[in-house]
């Protein structure tokens, strides 16, 4: 059915030259990874626009997929060689407990330090009388205060 019987009212029909049928975003792609000028296909403010947002940029064809099965969780309690030396600073403290996140086979990828406290030690950890009786009256059993969460860089 033609588009004049769809739409009720008054229709304005606009022709484009034909040179502006050929412009795509896949064809601005090519462009931007070629670093070739894309102002004769978009306004300048676009241009400038898609330039300072690195738009148009084409990802690698082969992605990184982190798959659960390639994660690897490491309890810790003390100081050991093959772990971050902020880390192993962190240990000191007498009930530490730690965390190592890593990607098979061994890129780190961040850590966390903490100590367990009794409700009695609340008072002091969190230096506040009403954040310590929230906790009490939220939690039960064990108590972890998380002392220090560190994510790592990712290597290239």
């Amino acid at each position: 059915m033609p588009m004049d019987k769809l739409i009720r009212g008054k229709l304005i029909s606009v022709a484009l030259p034909a040179f502006f049928e050929t412009v795509s975003s896949t064809r601005i792609r090519e462009y931007v990874d070629r670093n070739l000028d894309i102002s004769m296909l978009v306004a300048p403010v676009v241009q400038s626009f898609i330039y300072e947002n690195r738009l148009y940029v084409r990802t690698p064809e082969r992605k990184n997929i982190l798959r659960r099965e390639d994660l690897y969780f490491r309890r810790c309690r003390g100081v050991a060689p093959d772990l971050p030396e902020a880390m192993n600073r962190l240990f000191a403290h007498q009930n530490a407990l730690g965390v190592v996140l890593r990607v098979r086979p061994q890129a780190l990828l961040g850590w966390a330090v903490g100590h367990t406290l009794g409700s009695a030690d609340l008072y002091e950890a969190l230096q506040s009388i009403e954040g310590a009786s929230y906790v009490r009256r939220h939690t039960s059993g064990r108590i972890l205060l998380v002392d220090r969460v560190c994510p790592e860089s990712p290597p290239e």
